[in-house]
């Protein structure tokens, strides 16, 4: 980056944060865009992870055999998307599955002649997969399945999901669920996961941003317990003044960076990283106090965010109450060794007085 200015530099490094790549193709999309990163990292998630694989930095090294491997089986399994495409309903994909079973499989949860599985069927459908719905287990099967809309599956989506892991059953489906669950473990897989969601959760597809509220709710399901301080962050977005808020990708992604570092002192976070003004705000409230009225908490929460922040308020009485405890026993001690040390210098002079009578 030595030829590189410093808002360039910044940009580059955020860039780099947010789509952990190399340096070369920070600098290689950012410049094809003028160094606007909002578009730099929209281009690079729409067609340009795999094509700079030849560009990665040494610290990649030692995930290159685990990723060789996904890239292998995404092409194996790729083929099952273009047999579906290529051929019609009566084709075989390959020599165990048929494409028109899968189909009769889709309309035992969507009315007849629908394209899509509505609500109701879907909940059914996640009732027979063991899946709760509201849960990430839901979101990852919508990003194995490469869902576009929340609360349905279209008839396509679906059959050219259970063709590309070569499956006709819901209990084959079920058994790949434990799989995709534990690809998860990965965290390249994770942030893919988590990055998808981003358009997933947009109601029109057409915008650049989330509301405040979605991503709120989709940051309880991905983050839970991957964010030590997402009470706090809770905290702050609903705050009246952040009420109006919308969520940018950049900002969407980098949270999931800084979520990742940042321990309950709010200590651990890169400080050199262009974080989006939200997060940047974040830490000033933080750091003064996380001062804020009971009022600008209590209605916008539902209960299970009021439990857990009584959850953090009753760890700290506890806390409190037992420094204060351990105070007050020092403290008795103290007054126990002083009456102690009275009562031994009245014995000396008692004896000493004796000892002159005598």
């Amino acid at each position: 980056m030595e030829n590189l200015t410093e808002n360039q530099k910044e940009t580059a490094t955020t860039f780099i944060v947010i789509t952990n790549t190399s340096e070369n193709v920070a600098i290689e999309f950012l410049g094809n865009h003028e160094w606007n990163l909002e578009n730099a990292v929209n281009q690079y998630y729409t067609n340009g992870i795999n094509l700079n694989n030849e560009n990665q930095n040494e610290n990649e090294n030692e995930n290159k055999l685990s990723e060789i491997a996904d890239e292998n089986d995404e092409k194996e399994t790729e083929k099952n998307y273009s047999s579906y495409l290529s051929y019609g309903y009566g084709q075989k994909v390959n020599e165990n599955l048929k494409p028109e079973k899968i189909e009769e499989l889709f309309y035992v949860y969507a009315t007849e002649m629908s394209e899509y599985i509505d609500s109701d069927g879907l909940k059914q459908f996640y009732e027979d997969l063991e899946i709760e719905p509201g849960t990430i287990m839901a979101l990852i099967l919508a990003w194995k399945f490469r869902c576009t809309e929340i609360g349905k599956i279209s008839k396509t989506e679906f059959i050219k999901g259970f063709c590309f892991y070569e499956i006709d059953t819901i209990k084959k489906l079920k058994f790949k669920i434990n799989q995709f669950e534990r690809e998860l473990y990965s965290e390249r897989s994770f942030k893919q996961l988590y990055n998808y969601v981003f358009e997933y959760a947009k109601q029109d597809k057409l915008e650049k941003t989330l509301s405040i509220h979605s991503a709120f709710t989709f940051w309880k399901q991905l983050l839970g317990n991957r964010f030590i301080l997402l009470n706090d962050w809770v905290r702050f977005i609903k705050k009246p003044e952040n009420s109006e808020q919308v969520v940018s990708f950049e900002l969407w992604s980098m949270l999931y960076d800084f979520a990742g570092s940042v321990t309950l002192k709010l200590k651990g976070y890169d400080k050199n990283v262009k974080w989006p003004p939200l997060i940047l705000e974040f830490i000033e409230w933080f750091k003064e106090g996380k001062d804020m009225d009971a009022d600008e908490i209590d209605e916008n929460y539902d209960s299970s965010d009021s439990e857990d922040i009584e959850a953090d308020e009753t760890n700290e009485n506890i806390e409190e109450k037992t420094e204060n405890n351990e105070q007050n026993e020092n403290e008795n001690e103290n007054e126990v060794e002083l009456e102690e040390l009275i009562i031994n210098n009245s014995e000396v002079e008692v004896v000493e007085n004796a000892d002159e009578l005598d």
